[in-house]
């Protein structure tokens, strides 16, 4: 292997190492990212209920509106954490060997075989 060579494959191994520790940063960044959009969201839907339904919210108790935006924010973490972990083992599927789908270990079927059961059946 020349010089050159020996660059450009540790510039490669360079790059991998760098996109490796974006995505471990992503894995980690993503649910909290879900679960503060969980809580804007379900906070800006309580102050919308209080300002809409002033006479008779649909969530009169205080202690019921901090429920739901815990809810919503657990809720939006861990949609976020499934998505990634669905984004991971997609990724890891790619990198298995495909099916095989003409296996012909145990049932050796030869298309000889196969023309002969055919004819067979067309005489009768």
């Amino acid at each position: 292997m020349s010089h050159w060579d020996k660059d450009f494959y540790m510039d490669w191994v360079k790059r991998c190492k760098r996109e490796l520790a974006k995505e471990t940063a992503l894995d980690d960044e993503y649910p909290f990212v879900g679960a503060a959009v969980g809580i804007v969201v379900s906070t800006i839907g309580v102050v919308v209920d209080t300002l809409w339904n002033q006479d008779e919210p649909w969530l009169p108790h205080p202690f019921l509106k901090v429920t739901m935006v815990l809810t919503v924010s657990f809720l939006a973490f861990f949609v976020c954490k499934m998505y990634r972990k669905f984004k991971q083992q997609s990724h890891q599927s790619l990198l298995d060997p495909p099916l095989d789908l003409f296996d012909q270990g145990e049932d050796d079927v030869r298309s000889s075989d196969l023309d002969h059961s055919f004819e067979d059946k067309k005489d009768l």
